[in-house]
């Protein structure tokens, strides 16, 4: 699972803040950005994305792809112009390329909420989680952490409620998808 925004002032999302907007300002219809090279991830991983929110803080999960291929130098970092695009790309400008994208269409506030992911599976909700002491707090792995891997337990509850979410809010429209800006070389088709 992938987290979109930050601590810095500013960074986190109202909960009102609509997921189309997020996939123009981030283009996580076909990329995720990094600001190490992401080097982990495989063809094929299910890719969650979550947007950091306020009021209270926590992350909520408004889409998801595949991964398109593993991370390659010269196709998966930003272009000159992705950066004129859009300005974080110059701090995160690797990318991880994404396929198949869908989004849980409305404000945010429509998807799913860490919090009720961890509420659900606690340490087993997060593969890192195993190792924390007693008295550490499972919040403590996304601590300045781009992103964590599920359990699978927790993904097969997260696929569950995901598509529970997409029936009721359905799911950002396709040509949307398809119509909105994305990085030059970005291996997204719609």
């Amino acid at each position: 699972m992938k987290f979109f925004g930050s601590d810095a002032p500013g960074g986190r999302a109202n909960r009102n803040y609509q997921v189309r907007d997020e996939i123009i300002r981030s283009e996580c219809h076909c990329v995720a950005g990094f600001s190490r090279k992401p080097l982990t991830f495989k063809a094929d991983d299910t890719f969650y994305m979550g947007r950091m929110v306020n009021h209270p803080n926590d992350y909520i999960v408004f889409g998801k792809g595949i991964v398109a291929a593993p991370f390659q130098l010269l196709r998966d970092k930003a272009t000159a112009s992705d950066i004129d695009r859009i300005n974080f790309r110059g701090k995160w400008p690797y990318y991880i390329q994404l396929i198949n994208t869908v989004f849980i269409n409305g404000p945010i506030s429509n998807g799913i909420t860490i919090e009720s992911l961890i509420k659900e599976h606690q340490r087993n909700a997060f593969v890192n989680a195993v190792g924390l002491a007693p008295h550490q707090s499972i919040r403590t792995l996304f601590m300045k952490k781009a992103y964590v891997e599920l359990t699978q337990d927790a993904t097969t509850w997260l696929d569950a409620e995901f598509s529970n979410r997409m029936t009721i809010h359905g799911t950002v429209d396709q040509n949307y998808l398809r119509e909105a800006p994305k990085p030059e070389n970005a291996l997204c088709q719609f």
